[in-house]
């Protein structure tokens, strides 16, 4: 499983724009191509998190799958700050 820990990549407590979000794509899209089997997005740290955000997050991982050519691979989200909606559970 390769696990990617967002607090390392952007150090802010509240995570609210679409713009932050695509600010770690290059990071994000490195270690999708590292990936065999499972991907892990960790939220650890992380206090708070705005749909706009997580929404343009799935959209980096989806666009990075794309640039390397790999089928998608079951993506898990560990230590959300809240529970996430059924509609982002769906999509995972």
């Amino acid at each position: 499983m390769t696990t990617v820990n967002i607090h390392a990549l952007l150090p802010k407590n509240v995570l609210t724009s679409r713009s932050s979000a695509r600010s770690i794509s290059d990071a994000i899209n490195l270690e999708l191509r590292r990936a065999n089997g499972t991907y892990e997005i960790n939220f650890k740290d992380i206090r708070a998190l705005a749909p706009s955000f997580f929404d343009e997050l799935l959209s980096v991982v989806e666009d990075g799958h794309e640039q390397a050519s790999k089928p998608m691979s079951p993506l898990t989200i560990t230590h959300p700050p809240s529970e996430l909606s059924p509609k982002f559970h769906a999509v995972c």
